[in-house]
């Protein structure tokens, strides 16, 4: 079945019909069609937009794509053939298959919920959880199984039977290309990572990659470097150190664990967003 078959099948059970969101359909998001042209992110990671973005597989070797009546199912095509890559390498290795949610709209720019990022074709969020080979997902399975989280219910500790020497390799994987600039994760891996005598096998280069942030409990977010020839991406300086000191250690302060998400008016923001986009962008969107 084809994407936008798809698309229009949930436009009307799901997206318009259940969503508590007015004003998507106003915007169809989800039903975006890529600009085309040779592929370029314009931009930055949170501010901007796409041309000729490619669409990841729903289901292929080593991955399946969940959530995709968002229709954030488009990358540029240095992000899709990471992500394939790298599903082929997980599967090889530990014979699963890795579960891809957002990467962007098909022509990037902000979403109406969620992200402040993901907003040039460079940024996936790929689920802890995995599904063994022969599984194959069908669309309702991809709308309604939930990532899970590798954290016990304290949120204190990592949960052993949730992040396994299986997980901790395929972020190796990840971190492990050069392509990658950022992984987010929750602050617990990245400490396990530290405190461990040999890293757990991981190199200076991909520590630096792998960065703690609020929300990532149960899904890695990568992020990748601007193309070589995208002079109108605007990208992040690499990370410079490992980060196993202080900055590791304000994570698990008062302050930090404290911290709380405000309540959002999803709307504004996103009007917002919107308004102060590069100009080559409101050309696009």
């Amino acid at each position: 079945m084809k994407y936008f078959n798809i698309l229009f099948y949930f436009s009307s059970i799901c997206l318009f019909g259940c969503s508590s969101r007015p004003n998507l359909e106003i915007h169809q998001l989800s039903q975006q069609v890529p600009e085309k042209g040779v592929a370029t992110s314009i931009g930055g990671y949170n501010s901007g937009c796409l041309i000729g973005a490619v669409s990841l597989p729903i289901s292929q070797v080593g991955l399946e794509t969940m959530r995709v009546s968002r229709g954030r199912f488009w990358g540029h095509p240095n992000l899709i053939n990471f992500i394939t890559s790298s599903a082929k390498q997980v599967q090889k290795k530990y014979g699963v298959k890795l579960s891809v949610s957002d990467l962007g709209h098909a022509k990037g720019g902000p979403s109406l919920t969620g992200h402040a990022s993901h907003q040039i074709g460079l940024d996936v969020d790929i689920w802890m959880q995995t599904f063994p080979s022969g599984k194959a997902l069908d669309l309702a399975q991809r709308e309604t199984i939930s990532a899970s989280s590798v954290l016990t219910e304290s949120h204190e500790k990592l949960n052993p039977k949730k992040w396994t020497p299986r997980e901790r390799g395929i972020l190796k994987i990840l971190s492990g290309n050069n392509t990658v600039q950022r992984i987010f994760v929750t602050p617990l891996i990245k400490k396990q990572l530290c405190d461990h005598p040999t890293h757990h096998g991981f190199n200076n280069d991909q520590l630096k990659k792998i960065r703690p942030w609020w929300g990532h409990n149960d899904h890695f977010h990568v992020r990748l470097k601007c193309p070589g020839n995208g002079p109108l991406c605007k990208g992040q300086a690499d990370p410079k150190d490992i980060a196993c000191d202080k900055t590791l250690a304000w994570w698990f302060t008062e302050e930090a664990l404290e911290k709380k998400e405000e309540e959002v008016d999803f709307i504004a923001r996103f009007l917002e967003r919107r308004k102060n986009l590069p100009n080559r962008c409101h050309e696009i969107l």
